[in-house]
């Protein structure tokens, strides 16, 4: 049978017996695992000093109270590791009474509780940070259990309940008496959803009752959910937003008084913009009616002095259409009729068209135009007939206002993208050229730089504007530079879409002498250039092989029968100088031989005899138009 001695043996609490003096007579081996000591260094000793110098005036209390009556006892101290610091010790005290009915000690069951010790000051703490919180927010706060009462309330929630309800807010207090009778029917509905789960807001403006002034509050209720998802009462925050409540209602008014100014501007905008079509339309009849006599006119007998009165009534009509037509446009765009048409054109036939168009007019004045177009563009998708307008303006302009010299037409390709292109469009004259404060007017309907230009060189101050207009209208940009007395440049920007299935049918017309299909290897480290060239041969009818650097490539090589490689110069792990040396040297080994064509973002003098020397057959300078690389292809394919 199990002694009672074992059996304490094997407990995790200690159990001890002190005698009526507090010494140790007795004391468990989990007196180890507690507090470090062994039993044999405590035994004969009082015990209480172990407790921390901060408890031993609750331990005296304690002994006088209840040793000297002998009654049990309670109590929490903090006693002295073996290791110097201190543990949390719970004592239950039960007295020892001898069979003479005599008071000899207690039996003490002593338990480590330091883990809850520190859970409880965890939560003390987090209790204080969480009042805190509570009652330093900016929001008045109530919560309330499941019958409306109040459970907690910070300071604010009570300083603003005294201002508009004139009521106290207290523990226990239901919370529709805080409020003013015709209120409260309609608080207990809002409470009756909010238990349901449903959250509920809303401003109301209130009277101040000290002062009499108007406030608006925000209130906003919310269901208090525990963590098993369980509603256990309500949460009320409020807070003032008369500030913003005024600010809204300055800003509605202002919003207001802005309208109706739009809507008067818009109206006289459409009135103005009404009259110009309306003018215009009625200026269009009657001078059909003039041109057209004027051209039957031409074909009668007329003396060399009548001929001279015709030709200057016949220019006189052509400029006033003009005009008209410039006034019919803008209606069109101020009022947003005006459309964009997208359709295929080739830019290069446009603009030489254009430029034929206006030679004539250049030549009487003794000009000269002028048509360069830096590279060839592939056919194009956007409005023919708009950038022609936007040309033909430009042109127009230069002329009108230069007196000698050239006018120039030119055309640059800035930037190539899968599948659009971003072309510049500028027009150059050595006219008289316009002061620099009057460039960014020159743009705005019916303004001239000079109102004695205007009575020179005639026009009313349209074209330009529409120009900009036409620009924006196809998601571009023009822009000037001028010098007073040495002429203008524009420059107009745009981006268009290249007709896919035209470019196609174009590159193999472009390849038309290759007989036969190329198998290609391309050695390029960067993804975009990888897919550009691959969509180009693909659509060319070539098998292409990519390799990521100048190692793989000669794998590659190494393994299959290419026609052309194209080799770029920058790689990683090896170059592509090192690549075709590498494919030379085996070259001369084994016989046969590649054509290379090096691919290189520089450009600088000298790089061509360097690329050439390290073996490699010719070379392309990134960025190369579509063009560019089609006339590599047929110079090494056959």
């Amino acid at each position: 049978m199990v002694g009672y001695q074992e059996i304490v043996s094997h407990m995790l609490d200690i159990i001890s017996l002190i005698d009526s003096h507090c010494i140790l007579k007795y004391i468990s081996p989990s007196l180890k695992n507690v507090l470090g000591y062994e039993p044999q260094e405590l035994l004969g000793q009082d015990i209480s000093l172990l407790v921390h110098p901060e408890d031993q005036i609750n331990v005296t209390a304690i002994s006088k109270k209840n040793l000297a009556n002998g009654e049990d006892f309670q109590a929490v101290y903090r006693y002295r590791h073996a290791q110097g610091y201190y543990v949390w010790l719970e004592t239950i005290a039960n007295r020892m009474i001898n069979v003479q009915g005599e008071f000899e000690g207690y039996i003490l069951t002593t338990r480590d509780i330091s883990k809850r010790k520190k859970e409880e000051e965890e939560r003390i703490k987090s209790q204080v940070a969480l009042k805190a919180i509570f009652d330093n927010v900016l929001q008045g706060l109530v919560l309330l259990d499941k019958e409306y009462q109040i459970v907690a309330y910070n300071k604010l929630a009570q300083k603003i309940s005294k201002s508009i309800f004139d009521s106290e807010l207290q523990q226990g207090k239901v919370i529709q008496k805080c409020v003013e009778r015709r209120e409260r029917e309609k608080l207990f509905k809002i409470l009756t959803e909010v238990l349901e789960g449903i959250r509920v807001s809303y401003i109301k403006k209130f009277t101040i009752v000290t002062n009499k002034e108007n406030y608006w509050y925000k209130f906003y209720y919310t269901p208090f959910i525990m963590e098993n998802n369980q509603i256990v009462g309500i949460c009320i925050s409020f807070w003032d937003v008369t500030e913003s409540k005024q600010t809204q209602e300055e800003l509605f008014l202002i919003g207001q008084k802005l309208q109706q100014a739009k809507e008067k501007a818009e109206d006289a905008n459409q009135t103005k913009t009404l009259f110009l079509a309306n003018m215009s339309h009625e200026l269009r009849t009657p001078l059909t009616g003039i041109m057209g006599m004027a051209d039957l006119l031409s074909f009668s007998e007329l003396t060399a002095k009548q001929r001279n009165y015709l030709e200057i009534l016949q220019g006189s009509a052509r400029s006033l259409l003009h005009i008209i037509n410039d006034i019919l446009d803008f209606a069109k765009i101020e009022t947003g009729k005006l459309k964009i048409h997208i359709k295929e054109f080739s830019l290069q036939e446009l603009l030489e068209s254009t430029a034929t168009a206006f030679s004539l007019a250049a030549k009487e004045k003794g000009l000269e135009i002028k048509v360069e177009i830096e590279r060839k563009i592939p056919p194009l998708l956007g409005d023919p007939a708009r950038i022609r307008q936007i040309v033909s303006n430009l042109l127009s302009n230069a002329i009108k206002f230069s007196q000698e010299g050239i006018v120039y037409l030119k055309s640059y390709l800035k930037q190539e993208k899968e599948g659009e292109i971003t072309i510049q469009l500028v027009v150059q004259d050595q006219g008289i050229g316009i002061p620099t404060e009057k460039i960014k007017e020159l743009f705005t309907i019916f303004e001239q730089v000079d109102n004695s230009y205007t009575r020179k060189y005639g026009g009313i101050g349209l074209g330009l504007a529409i120009v900009k207009h036409l620009t924006a209208m196809m998601g571009g940009k023009v822009s000037l530079e001028s010098q007073l007395g040495k002429g203008s440049i524009f420059t107009v920007e745009l981006t268009l879409k290249i007709n896919e299935n035209t470019l196609s049918k174009s590159l193999k017309r472009e390849l038309t002498p290759v007989s036969r299909s190329l198998h290609i290897l391309l050695a390029e480290d960067n993804k975009i250039n990888q897919q550009t060239f691959a969509n180009i041969f693909h659509k060319c009818g070539f098998g292409v092989e990519i390799a990521d650097d100048g190692k793989e490539a000669v794998e590659k090589w190494e393994k299959q029968n290419f026609d052309l490689v194209f080799m770029d110069i920058q790689m990683p792990i090896m170059n592509g100088l090192e690549a075709t040396k590498f494919i030379r040297t085996k070259e001369q080994q084994l016989g046969g031989h590649t054509p290379i064509i090096a691919l290189t973002a520089c450009s600088l003098e000298g790089d061509k005899e360097k690329f050439l020397q390290a073996g490699m057959d010719d070379y392309l300078s990134k960025p190369f138009s579509t063009l560019e690389l089609l006339g590599v292809l047929k110079k090494y394919a056959n």
